[in-house]
């Protein structure tokens, strides 16, 4: 055993922790939600859930791996010349992403979230979290602060719980404190990734070195400037990753605008069927965060 973990990438076992608490307190949540809201209520709230990992990951990862890759092929300067660049990127993703939810909000409110506004609001507030939380991502992976990345799962998913059992003590709508719990446990996750970032995470690896061609010249992000390093494949990556979001999360949608009127309830069943069977792709994460500044 002892052999296959020191054949890890370094950082998978850190990530892969925050990533166990992050399934499991994932697990409590929807239990809960199920529970409490019943069968009817759970559906619109489900879908919720499903478009934070259909419109987050499809939109932010790419941005989340080009940061990654641009701070640690670049290990001799400073990581704000790429992650200012990368913060104008992923804002400027986030906000024609909020402006589309909003000209689309009479249909999604009507359509998706039975009639539920303040779900709309979650979708809103998860939108900016995770864009924000792949960025935070993305600079914890490239400086080889894993122990941070970690703790981001941690936060996302202890917050979470948290935010039911204080939205619970100012709010009686049920589909209301799970829906805003949903919106705001990336910041949560944020908070916790950059506490203490300076202090977490081995010297930052120089791909350069490891790998043999020639060593890439100091300042090269500042003379380009950070966002010509990273536009280059933003497109490419952007196509790939919501493609591959939408075949994964798109068919609870599907399930919600195909069912009858006697079957308001499957869309919430199927997403957790759903979660359950891509446990193996969601601990893949923790492989391909720690395995990518190394390329």
């Amino acid at each position: 055993m002892r052999r296959v973990l020191d054949r890890l990438p370094e950082g998978t076992v850190a990530v892969g922790g925050g990533l166990v608490v992050n399934g499991l307190t994932a697990y409590t949540f929807i239990t809960l939600a199920s529970r409490d809201l019943g069968a009817e209520a759970y559906s619109p709230v489900g879908l919720l859930w499903a478009l934070s990992f259909l419109l987050g990951p499809g939109f932010f990862q790419p941005l989340e791996q080009e940061t990654t890759r641009v701070i640690a092929s670049h290990p001799a300067d400073p990581p704000r010349l790429v992650v200012g660049p990368a913060a104008i990127m992923g804002g400027s993703l986030a906000l024609g992403l909020v402006v589309v939810a909003l000209v689309a909000a009479p249909w999604m409110v009507d359509g998706l979230f039975a009639g539920h506004g303040v779900l709309l609001v979650g979708l809103l507030l998860v939108l900016v979290g995770l864009g924000a939380g792949h960025l935070a991502r993305g600079m914890l992976a490239g400086l080889n602060r894993f122990g941070g990345y970690a703790r981001y799962f941690i936060g996302d998913g202890v917050g979470r719980l948290v935010l039911v059992g204080v939205l619970g003590l100012v709010l009686t709508d049920e589909v209301a404190i799970y829906g805003l719990a949903i919106g705001g446990a990336p910041f949560l996750g944020v908070a916790a990734a950059l506490a203490g970032r300076r202090s977490d995470g081995a010297p930052r690896p120089d791909p350069a070195a490891e790998v043999g061609p020639a060593p890439v010249a100091e300042g090269t992000v500042n003379r380009r400037g950070g966002l010509a390093a990273l536009a280059p494949a933003m497109g490419a990556l952007l196509v790939a990753s919501v493609s591959t979001a939408i075949v994964l999360n798109v068919s609870p949608l599907a399930v919600e605008l195909l069912a009858g009127p006697s079957e308001g309830h499957e869309a919430g069943r199927f997403l957790n069927a759903l979660l359950v069977a891509r446990v193996p792709l969601f601990f893949f994460q923790a492989v391909q965060a720690s395995l990518l500044p190394r390329l």
